[in-house]
This record gives C-alpha cells, sequence and structure tokens, in this order.
C-alpha cells in the first residue's frame, strides 16, 4: 500500500515550497504592485539593495582649523535572501493546508466545500502574513510570529482573515473547472497515450493545461485577495473598491504575476515527486 502519511506529504510539500519560493517572491510582488515591471526587473529590484556609506573628510581653513564633513553616499548591495523573505510563513501556510485537508478527511470524507472552508480557516492568517512581510516594508525584519502579532495588534483577528470569503469562492470554482476541464482533455490524450505509448507524459501535460485553463478563471480572484491582504489598516478598502483600482490600473493587472504563478506551480509537481522519492528512501534507511 502506498505511503500517504502526513508526514510524507509535509516533506514535499516543505521541499516544493523551500525550492520555489522566489518564484512565488516574484509572483506576490507584481499582484500587489510592490515592485513593477516584468519578471526580471523584478528579480532584480528584489535582490538589490541599497546600502548608505558615510564617509568623513576633513576639511582645513586657513587658520589651521579643521572642519569634519560626513558625506552620504549609497552603494547598491545584491542580497539573494530576499528572494525567501516570508519563507517561514509560506512553509506554516503549506503545513496548515495540509492539516486542513486532513482534518476534513477526518470528519466528512470527500466532501470538498468543507474543505475550501478549513483549509483557509488554518492556512489565512499566514498566507496574509506572507504577503506582508514582502510587500510592506515596515515589516522586512519581521519574522511569522512578530508579523502575526502586528497584525493581530493593529488589525484585530479579522486583519488576519481578510479575504476569506474571497479565499472559500475561489477554491471552490477553482475545483469545479478543474474537473471539468479535466474531464474534457484527459479523454482526448488518452486515445493518443494508447497510440504513442507514453501516458505518463500525456497524464503530466493534462494536468499542466488543466491547472493553466482553470488558474486564467480563477486567477483574478487570487489578485484581488493579494491586494486586500497587503493592503495598510489606514487604506484598507472593501471588495468592490479594490477591483475598480484594479480595473483602473488595466484590466491585465488582473493577471499580474501569472506568469510567475503557472511556473511554479508547474515547477512544484517534479519537485514533490523528488522530494517523495527522496523520502522514501530515508524511510527505508
Amino acid at each position: 500500500m502506498q505511503d500517504i502519511s502526513i508526514t510524507r506529504e509535509v516533506f514535499t510539500q516543505t521541499l516544493a515550497r523551500v525550492v520555489c519560493s522566489p518564484i512565488q517572491r516574484i509572483q506576490v510582488a507584481q499582484q500587489t504592485r510592490t515592485v513593477q515591471g516584468n519578471a526580471f526587473h523584478v528579480l532584480i529590484k528584489i535582490v538589490t539593495t541599497k546600502k548608505t556609506d558615510d564617509s568623513t573628510s576633513s576639511l582645513s581653513s586657513s587658520t589651521n582649523n579643521s572642519t569634519s564633513t560626513t558625506v552620504a553616499s549609497e552603494k547598491k548591495v545584491i542580497n539573494g535572501l530576499a528572494l525567501y523573505r516570508g519563507l517561514d510563513a509560506s512553509l506554516l501556510n503549506a503545513w496548515a493546508k495540509v492539516l486542513g485537508k486532513r482534518l476534513c478527511s477526518a470528519i466528512v470524507p470527500n466532501n470538498n466545500f468543507l474543505g475550501h472552508v478549513i483549509s483557509p480557516l488554518l492556512s489565512l492568517p499566514f498566507s496574509t502574513v506572507y504577503v506582508k512581510l514582502v510587500s510592506d516594508p515596515s515589516m522586512t525584519n519581521d519574522n511569522v510570529f512578530t508579523g502575526l502579532k502586528k497584525v493581530f495588534n493593529e488589525e484585530g483577528l479579522l486583519g488576519l482573515y481578510r479575504g476569506f470569503l474571497l479565499q472559500v469562492i475561489g477554491n471552490e470554482i477553482h475545483s469545479v473547472f478543474y474537473l471539468i476541464i479535466h474531464s474534457a482533455l484527459a479523454p482526448l490524450l488518452k486515445r493518443k497515450s494508447l497510440a504513442t505509448g507514453s501516458s505518463f507524459t500525456d497524464e503530466l501535460i493534462c494536468g499542466t493545461l488543466t491547472t493553466i485553463l482553470t488558474s486564467l478563471i480563477t486567477y483574478p480572484l487570487l489578485t484581488v485577495t493579494r491586494r486586500i491582504q497587503a493592503q495598510k489598516k489606514s487604506e484598507q478598502q472593501s471588495v468592490p473598491e479594490t477591483v475598480k483600482a484594479i480595473k483602473s490600473e488595466g484590466l491585465r493587472r488582473f493577471y499580474s504575476g501569472f506568469a510567475a504563478s503557472m511556473t511554479y506551480s508547474i515547477l512544484c509537481t517534479p519537485v514533490s515527486f523528488v522530494g517523495d522519492i527522496i523520502y522514501g528512501t530515508l524511510m527505508r534507511k
């Protein structure tokens, strides 16, 4: 019987998040408009930080009195670790989703809607803090726990659950359309796999195409959710106001970071597969 223990799932999810974290960082930066530009420009801006260098020079006057003058200059420093900012919140978010799925299966098996409610209940606070950690300059030096405390103190418990309803609706819509699209594509690729004998490749292609097409439908909801999560208390807007604000920037802004999101989703699959093999090898020793 295949081992589908919670520890195996947590291990594979952890490996996928660690490896793919920089891509998620770029996606969220584009969604929240923290850094503007294409993925490459966003990457450069994230890893490049300005460091102030104070140098003191001495100026002598005709009376032999010395005057010290401090000259401040800025130097650009490359900081690759900036791509992993908020990784602790991202990992806790992933683990909470795994726990939520397991709890749902234990309480009411085969009830997807309940799972789409329980999962955000457990994971959304970590998701909110992750978005704030990577988008709010005032939280640059915070970790997930100080971030949770800061958001709770400033905005209350509801501040940690901003966008909850959108998350539930988005999960449900994604689940429904994923099933519909996959059911439509699978027979077409199955006939092709019978002719070529490459069933694994065709299943991978089917899953990838289904993910992309489904995400085209649900991604705007995710963008709105991320914008709401990134808002400071003094800037908070309702869902209609946030939608209007994004729309004023151009409809394509609803798909900001979409390419990075798809890259993240597609890359997570082989990384999780490798993680599953590593876990199985470690458990056999």
